[in-house]
């Protein structure tokens, strides 16, 4: 857990920069759980590198974890703090003077089976770290997620068209379950990037046309072989080769995320938290009624 007193290296970066004070909840969701895990884990590194303390809650599965982009292998997470196995800040992995994670798996259904009074127990502790960016990096099989708690949404689209309509049905997906929540489009690894902007069109027309929804645009990071030599080495790319042009790309989709997302202020903080609780809590026994009527159909 960030430390409790802190006039840090990083606060003062924060203080110098002019920057808000307030927590910033950004969901990552897309087809691809090695893409969404990469771009979690570069834009996480992005921000910390902008002075703000920031935490990934990690929902993807193995192998392809934001975990594993860090090099790291917790063996303690989020069911393990409910738990009271463990204190929060045990279970937070990482450098401290980087993201910090903490690993979530099948997040929204550790939240069902947890007593809402554990859930605001620690919805407490959180409120009380020194945090600005929360970074939650959503499962891509369709299942209930932290991340749709958060107020600004990011689609990780590759670059196909195969690929496209698997992004929109997601979004199409996520939006249903619920609505609200900003989208914001991030296309990966296109070997022609001009294609982005046809790209990003259907996709507007479609989503405003169906779902009367106005995606953002937040870059396209170019097919870059630096990418895939990051991920091998365990690393996110803006630490790997901070000079390249996937690096560079990061650090603009960053810098349109602080422009673009306000801050969740005061009391705005707990209840973020609490909402979280109930979101995860609601949709993981929305998806196993559906699950058990349609076994009982089945019968």
């Amino acid at each position: 857990m960030p430390p409790e007193a802190p006039f840090d290296q990083a606060s003062g970066l924060r203080q110098l920069l002019g920057g808000d004070a307030g927590l910033r909840a950004v969901g990552v969701f897309g087809g691809s759980a090695g893409l969404n895990a990469q771009v979690t884990a570069n834009l996480a590194t992005a921000m910390a590198q902008r002075g703000g303390h920031t935490w990934v809650f990690d929902e993807t599965g193995a192998p392809g974890t934001v975990a594993a982009q860090f090099g790291l292998a917790p063996t303690l997470g989020l069911q393990h703090a409910l738990r009271g196995e463990c204190r929060l800040e045990d279970a937070l992995s990482g450098n401290p003077d980087g993201p910090r994670l903490l690993a979530c798996a099948h997040g929204a259904r550790t939240l069902a089976n947890t007593a809402p009074e554990t859930w605001a127990r620690l919805a407490t502790t959180f409120t009380e770290a020194d945090l600005d960016w929360l970074f939650l990096a959503a499962p891509t099989d369709g299942q209930p997620s932290l991340a749709y708690a958060a107020p600004l949404r990011i689609l990780v689209v590759q670059g196909s068209k195969s690929h496209l309509t698997e992004a929109y049905a997601l979004l199409k997906s996520v939006h249903r379950q619920q609505p609200e929540g900003r989208w914001w489009v991030l296309f990966m690894n296109l070997t022609e990037p001009e294609r982005a902007m046809l790209m990003m069109q259907a996709i507007t027309e479609t989503s405003r046309r169906f779902l009367e929804v106005e995606p953002g645009y937040l870059g396209v990071i170019a097919h870059d072989n630096k990418l895939d030599l990051a991920a091998r080495a365990m690393r996110p790319v803006l630490d790997f080769a901070p000079a390249c042009a996937a690096a560079t790309a990061f650090r603009n989709a960053a810098e349109t995320l602080a422009k673009a997302i306000p801050p969740i202020t005061g009391t705005g903080i707990r209840d973020f938290w609490l909402r979280m609780g109930l979101l995860g809590r609601s949709l993981a026994v929305a998806t196993g009624n559906r699950a058990a009527g349609s076994r009982h159909v089945g019968l």
